[in-house]
């Protein structure tokens, strides 16, 4: 009986679906995303010299400008994702896995797709980018957001963590 309840359960093991990401995601400050910031800058910088590291820092640093809330809206085979920064909103919004249009840059290309384990979106421009990979918490109450960037210019790509919590949104009747 013990083997059945094991394969019964393997077997209806969950994967995430999309739609199960739409909702308002929240960023609370925290030691541990401060430090996985830091500790990503320092790692991408180590690799200049004394004297143009703080200026890598800095413009770095300036890019990884953590979104105080992240919305995703899914419709079909379309997809919204939509970062809020102090005075500014990034969005990228179009049909999965083809290009696709937005408000961050004129000349960057974004792509966004589909996986098992989640969203990952491409921003491209002709030297460098970002990828940004979203996954959901088992209890879907939490957005993990992964960014690397990387550029002709790095010899390391600049990575680091994110979490988010999502905003509970009371239904109309």
């Amino acid at each position: 009986m013990g083997f059945w309840v094991l394969l019964c359960s393997l077997s209806f093991a969950e994967e995430p679906v999309i739609d199960e990401f739409q909702g308002v995601y929240t960023y609370v400050d925290n030691e541990t995303d401060r430090k996985n910031i830091k500790d990503g800058l320092d790692r991408t910088v180590s690799e200049f010299n004394v004297v143009f590291r703080p200026v890598v820092k800095h413009i770095l640093n300036d890019a990884a400008k953590v979104a105080h809330r992240v919305e995703v809206q899914v419709e079909k085979e379309n997809i919204t994702l939509v970062h809020y920064r102090k005075g500014e909103i990034a969005q990228v919004s179009g049909p999965l896995n083809q290009d696709i249009s937005s408000t961050i840059r004129s000349d960057m290309k974004h792509k966004v797709r589909w996986t098992e384990n989640g969203i990952e979106r491409l921003d491209q421009t002709k030297d460098g980018g970002r990828e940004v990979t979203y996954q959901l918490s088992k209890d879907k109450k939490n957005l993990f957001v992964h960014i690397k960037m990387f550029s002709s210019r790095l010899r390391k790509p600049f990575e680091y963590s994110l979490t988010y919590v999502r905003k509970l949104v009371k239904k109309k009747k």
